[in-house]
């Protein structure tokens, strides 16, 4: 042993050359393979290991040098190896030791959060209690201060930080094993023993120093028992931690040929969705195309007629029978408001005919619950069900059963912002279930189907008003004519008749006069009487043509007198009632009001067979009211607006609806056999409170 002996006291500085070189490649190796992103903890620690090997092996050359210049080989100033220096290296490189073993041991415990935070406390209060210990120990013992501080250091910070990397090796060599890479798990398990070997075994032999065990169990002593210098025990334990843990650390570059591999397997299936995707697309545009020109070829049938007759029984058809989705349809509509819906239109369904009628049943009975709730449904094969909100936007399958036989869906029709019916479609038996797209195509084609039938309704409605218009006119003149030759024969019959006989009378009376003056005198007081009925006569001709009290004193004045006359003819008694601020209008409108009222009531007189009616006026700032009402027997109110091969026009509401139409404003006749009539206008005021007219 004395020429071993010997040759490490003759080559000490090489030990700490190696051992400086050991532990500063192993930090140079590690900061290359470290790695920011990883699923590994030890990626997120690692730093402080690297630094705590650069430091250490930065520590160790310095204290060769500082033998170098010992011996008198370097000529170095003696500023740069001053010895504070090398034990804040020596302090640094064991303080982040203990940082990066709390900080993965805590990444495990806690999936690394905060991990960092716990690390930095605990050293920081080894370290403090360190300094402390060593201002103590200098303080109570004899001895250098550098060594105690050299001495310490090992004991409180490189032995416990090397007992907890050793922990947080074995923890992340549990990681390396459970994802299936147990051959990097052996190397942490090599670098496990080695900084144990090197932090706990290595440090016990520090340098001589007044510190018990130092003072006995020291790095003198173990070179005198063993032969060998204590710094080769921790050049070897160095050396196998640094190719230990540079081994383990290759598991980064596994991960990353492992994620590389995923990625690669991902993008191979993302590029195979894609591409199943674009099929999927594709098939969608063509549906969509073929959507498209069935609606375009639709738009330009419903655009080309306003014929309800050839919408219904030629364009409606013809649009199921281009789309091969749809196998059968039929168009429902209510007559009136509150009616149920009748058929209008349908097609047949090439299916048996027990499906056929089982089919025909179920779609008239969804299209009038759709024509009654105006909101979409559809027939699930047992039942009727509203078409949820989500299932319009989402995929539409709600019939996803066993076999299903009848895929029926109806969407409602309006018109003028009502609902007008229900336009109903059906799947051919042994087709697939309507598809969200199948459900969007019907929806626009039951939007145009009510688009058109809309506008062939105004376009009839037109066409009716001017006809009845032109009869109204052609009414007009004749009632005109017949009111002349009605003044006309009542001028003959009353007042010319009697001008005449008052005319006669004078002749005779001035005849008299000079023979038999009292006779004269009793013919003029009889001629003054006949004249004052001739003149009554007229005044009653002209107050029929045109009340003097509605330009004299205002409508609601004329209204009275006109309602107390109906009531000196009739046995109906008329109610007269006004609310809202009452004030003069236009004389337009009050002639329109006023005759209104008066056509109303000569139908009830002539017609309605009324014990009581009613006249109510409410004025407002910006409209006039006006409502007729009556208890007599009523009538059924289309059938009287609608001629018929027997009878004509009701031709006094038709005259109230007209002037109504003169003053901008609406007429709304509601009436039931046996159940009395209510006459509702409404007129609209300009900002002045007058009217329009």
């Amino acid at each position: 042993m004395s020429w071993i002996t010997s040759f490490f006291e003759q080559n000490f500085i090489v030990i700490y050359f190696f051992y400086g070189l050991a532990f500063f490649g192993m930090g140079i190796a590690i900061l290359l393979e470290a790695r920011r992103s990883s699923a590994f903890y030890l990626a997120e620690a690692v730093l402080a290991l690297a630094l705590f090997g650069i430091i250490h092996g930065l520590n160790e050359w310095f204290e060769m040098f500082q033998l170098l210049d010992q011996s008198g080989a370097t000529n170095i100033p003696a500023w740069l190896l001053w010895e504070p220096i090398r034990l804040l290296h020596l302090v640094t490189s064991f303080a982040l030791l203990v940082f990066f073993g709390v900080q993965l041991i805590f990444a495990h415990r806690d999936a690394g959060q905060k991990s960092w935070r716990i690390a930095t406390i605990v050293t920081a209060v080894l370290t403090v209690l360190w300094f402390v210990t060593w201002m103590l120990s200098s303080a109570m013992l004899d001895g250098s201060s550098a060594d105690l501080a050299d001495v310490l250091s090992r004991y409180m910070l490189a032995m416990p930080g090397a007992l907890l990397v050793g922990w947080a090796f074995i923890l992340e060599r549990r990681s390396f094993r459970a994802r299936g890479i147990p051959q990097f798990g052996h190397a942490l398990l090599i670098a496990a023993i080695a900084i144990l070997l090197y932090g706990v075994v290595g440090q016990i032999f520090t340098r001589p120093s007044a510190l018990f065990p130092s003072n006995v169990v020291n790095s003198t002593w173990f070179f005198e028992t063993f032969g060998v210098p204590v710094q080769l025990l921790r050049t070897c334990a160095a050396i196998l931690m640094a190719f230990a843990v540079t081994r383990a650390l290759r598991v980064f570059d596994v991960e990353s040929a492992r994620e590389l591999a995923d990625a690669r397997a991902e993008s191979l299936a993302a590029q195979r969705q894609t591409q199943e995707a674009t099929m999927a697309l594709n098939e969608e545009l063509q549906i969509l195309v073929t959507s498209l020109q069935s609606l375009n070829e639709l738009s330009r049938h419903l655009s080309a007629t306003l014929d309800q007759q050839v919408i219904l029984n030629e364009v409606f058809p013809g649009f199921i029978d281009d789309e091969p989705r749809i196998g059968a349809g039929m168009i429902m509509l209510k007559q009136k408001r509150d009616d149920s819906a009748d058929i209008v239109v349908k097609t047949n369904c090439p299916a048996p005919d027990h499906i056929r009628v089982e089919m025909e049943a179920v779609a008239f009975e969804l299209g009038q619950q759709v024509s009654q709730s105006g909101q979409p449904a559809y027939w699930d094969t047992h039942a009727i069900q509203p078409l949820p909100e989500s299932l319009r936007s989402a995929e539409f399958d709600p019939w996803q059963q066993p076999q299903p036989e009848l895929h029926i869906i109806g969407v409602p029709l309006k018109m003028h912002n009502t609902i007008a019916g229900c336009l109903v479609g059906c799947t051919a038996p042994g087709m697939d279930p309507f598809s969200r797209e199948d459900y969007s195509l019907v929806s626009t084609a039951a939007r145009q189907f009510s688009s058109a039938l809309q506008n062939a309704l105004l376009y009839g409605q037109a066409q009716r008003r001017d006809a009845l218009r032109g009869e109204l006119l052609r009414q007009i003149v004749t009632a005109q004519e017949n009111e002349r030759q009605r003044i006309a024969r009542e001028l003959h019959d009353g007042p010319g008749q009697t001008l005449t006989g008052l005319g006669l009378g004078l002749a005779a009376t001035e005849a008299r006069l000079q023979t038999d003056p009292a006779i004269a005198a009793q013919q003029l007081a009889e001629l003054r009487d006949l004249n004052a009925r001739t003149l009554q006569e007229l005044r009653d001709i002209i107050v029929d043509l045109r009340p003097s009290l509605l330009d004299d004193l205002g409508l609601i004045a004329a209204l009275r007198s006109q309602i107390q006359q109906v009531e000196q003819r009739t046995d109906t008694a008329i109610a007269l009632e006004i609310n809202g601020n009452r004030r003069r209008l236009s004389p337009q409108l009050e002639t329109i009001v006023f005759r209104i009222v008066q056509e109303s009531l000569s139908n009830i007189v002539k017609h309605a067979q009324a014990d009581t009616a009613g006249v109510k006026l409410s004025y407002s700032d910006t409209a006039l009211d006006v409502t007729i009402i009556d208890d007599g027997q009523g009538f059924d109110v289309s059938d009287q607006l609608a001629p018929t091969e027997h009878r004509r026009h009701g031709w006094g509401l038709l005259g109230i609806q007209e002037r109504v139409a003169l003053a901008a404003g609406s007429c709304t006749i509601e009436s039931h056999p046996g159940d009395g009539t209510c006459i509702f206008v409404h007129l609209p005021l300009d900002e002045t409170g007058t009217n329009y007219v």
